[in-house]
């Protein structure tokens, strides 16, 4: 699963002349390493972000801006499935940060890790961290508080999840974040949910198919962006383990199914 860009905002480059080693200022070339190696970053060439940062950190490691080449290139690692080596610059990254923002973007990459890991207590500790270190009306908070209170629900810590949804909801009105945590504050379940309608016969008829198949399928219906829509679930349960032993099952003859969290 790749990181959230549209949640992590990128970071604004220093002024022209940053510090270097001693605080001295960077030489030109210096910053334009930089300066092209984010562009390539915006554009989605991660190669080349990967090479302008390693560059920069074998010239001008121990600089004020090596925190920014090594969150950077980790990210670009990241998009690239090269894990191992995006955690290391993300702890590098987050070792030499001096500025909070950065910090925080750092920490959010490597709980972003830990979920994608199936690491929740792990994850759930580096947003936590996060949101000590980020302000709490800016993205990327909302991220960190999604993504949180989602690791929560894993570990069956319902309320504690539902308390950061309903602060991401208020402080972030506008966010995509916010609706999808609309969706899923107060949830008390995980299920496996095979389809989602607008026509009711429809959800009718393939809970009707799958109970046949010999599955507790039944349909819920809730208000989505003010729409109703109907969702096809399968099995209520108290843990997201329990939830992914039924998903196994379900997947044999409906491959697109998921697990869900649900009321």
């Amino acid at each position: 699963m790749p990181l959230h860009h549209a949640a992590l905002t990128l970071l604004t480059l220093l002024p022209l002349l940053g510090l270097g080693c001693n605080g001295t200022p960077l030489t030109p070339e210096a910053v334009s390493m930089l300066r092209t190696g984010v562009a390539a970053y915006e554009s989605g060439d991660n190669e080349t972000t990967i090479e302008r940062m390693s560059l920069f950190l074998g010239r001008y490691a121990g600089s004020r801006r090596d925190d920014e080449a090594y969150y950077y290139r980790g990210m670009a690692r990241y998009n690239l499935q090269q894990r191992d080596l995006a955690k290391v610059d993300f702890n590098r990254a987050l070792d030499t940060a001096r500025r909070d923002d950065l910090r925080g973007r750092a920490l959010i990459a490597l709980g972003d890790l830990a979920y994608d890991g199936q690491d929740m207590s792990e994850a759930e500790m580096m947003f936590r961290q996060a949101l000590k270190e980020l302000d709490r009306k800016t993205p990327p908070t909302d991220h960190a508080l999604y993504r949180l209170a989602t690791a929560l629900q894993r570990l069956g810590r319902w309320d504690e999840a539902d308390r950061h949804f309903t602060r991401l909801t208020g402080d972030f009105p506008d966010s995509p974040l916010a609706r999808r945590a609309g969706r899923m504050v107060f949830a008390v379940n995980w299920t496996v949910q095979v389809g989602v309608f607008a026509e009711k016969h429809r959800a009718d008829a393939l809970s009707q198919q799958l109970q046949e198949q010999g599955f507790p399928a039944f349909v819920w219906e809730r208000l989505v962006d003010g729409k109703l829509r109907h969702f096809v679930q399968v099995g209520r349960y108290g843990s997201y383990d329990q939830s992914r032993s039924m998903l196994a099952k379900v997947r044999r003859v409906h491959p697109k199914a998921v697990p869900a969290v649900t009321r």
